[in-house]
């Protein structure tokens, strides 16, 4: 069959569908063009006339219902979905063997997996006259892992991350020992005290803020240093520093507890006493500690960030994110001895975490957008 089509202003034709479907595949004639047939039906739209019609229904058997085609079974067959059956050999060689190892040796995350993996091994292999300091450190750089996989920071902040943890080392724990051994010591008479009113504010005062204000100097030394440069810390970057700056304090905190722990142990042993402070108080630090003192100084750090894009009020968010993770800090250590007032603190800390770490994903990428959010 021929038809007939308008363009230009006139009725042309007669053509075959063919030469339809090639004047329409080159953009001369759009697919509402009016098209009649050469018996005169029409005029209907070139889309419909191109559309090839459905294939013929195959005559109805006795009950009403199409026959099925011969040979095409009535219904799926589950034999036809089954793998193949595999010898255990072909199975083995599939998934253990070597041959498929080295596209893996060229991906960052085989390598950061290794690495971690292998440090324990490493530590001891080595022989080091004191593995478990080295392993406070170890486990310091998990947790930094693990809040990197959180936070997921942008790129080229592992040079960053990498200065704030020599940073956190070589300047927080000397500039807090010093401090702590300056008198006058009121926070901590108020630690020892009998009311708990006076031993929580000596917590908070006395732990809180010089703890958590000494882990954050050097985020905010780098915040000011970047600003003098016109770089902004992004929200991401605020949280991720501060907890690798957390991490760097509890490693080397954690190293003096240990003193602590193994003079207590001497003495015990001498007065013929069996004593396991060591162990406990080294396993408890080492697993739980890096986190908290991260989590806290990422929050921290949060703020830090955030007051980098309010000019205008930027002391007013470093202090609130203090005064806030002082608080938390205080409240933990207030509550360790009571198991279940402290695994609120620590639901809590983490309840503040997720939130910033929500914020900081929703950042906008102008500056004038998140100063009208955070307005």
């Amino acid at each position: 069959m021929r038809y007939y089509y308008a363009a230009g202003g006139s009725v042309r034709g007669p053509a075959t569908l063919d030469e339809l479907s090639g004047l329409s595949a080159g953009g001369v004639l759009p697919d509402g063009t009016p098209v009649w047939s050469e018996d005169g039906a029409g005029p209907t739209p070139l889309r419909e006339v191109l559309v090839p019609p459905p294939p013929p229904l195959p005559p109805a058997g006795p009950s009403g219902v199409p026959p099925l085609p011969r040979g095409e079974p009535a219904g799926p067959d589950p034999a036809a979905r089954r793998p193949p059956a595999r010898t255990v050999t072909a199975l083995l060689a599939e998934y253990f063997s070597p041959r498929e190892m080295w596209p893996l040796l060229t991906s960052s995350r085989f390598w950061m997996l290794y690495a971690l993996a292998a440090a324990p091994i490493l530590i001891l292999a080595l022989g080091a006259d004191d593995p478990t300091s080295w392993l406070f450190f170890y486990f310091s750089l998990v947790w930094a892992v693990l809040f990197h996989r959180l936070v997921q920071p942008e790129r080229r902040t592992g040079i960053l991350a990498a200065l704030m943890y020599v940073a956190s080392i070589a300047f927080t724990i000397p500039a807090l020992m010093a401090y702590l051994s300056t008198p006058p010591f009121v926070t901590d008479a108020l630690i020892v005290s009998r009311s708990a009113l006076a031993r929580l504010a000596g917590f908070v005062l006395g732990v809180g803020v010089r703890e958590e204000a000494f882990k954050i100097l050097p985020l905010l030394a780098l915040a000011m240093w970047r600003g003098v440069l016109g770089v902004r810390l992004t929200l991401r970057q605020g949280i991720f520093l501060g907890a690798i700056s957390g991490l760097a304090f509890a490693a080397t905190e954690n190293l003096a507890y240990l003193a602590q722990f193994e003079a207590h142990d001497r003495l015990a042993y001498r007065l013929g006493v069996f004593s396991q402070e060591s162990l406990e108080g080294t396993l408890t630090r080492l697993l739980l500690t890096p986190f908290m003192h991260g989590a806290w100084a990422g929050i921290s750090g949060y703020f830090v960030a955030l007051a980098e894009w309010q000019a205008r009020r930027r002391w007013t968010f470093r202090i609130a994110g203090l005064a806030g993770v002082a608080a938390l800090h205080g409240l933990y250590d207030f509550f360790a001895g009571t198991p279940a007032l402290a695994l609120v603190v620590i639901a809590f800390t983490l309840h503040v975490l997720v939130r910033c770490m929500a914020r900081a994903a929703n950042e906008a990428s102008g500056v004038d957008h998140l100063e009208h959010q955070l307005g």
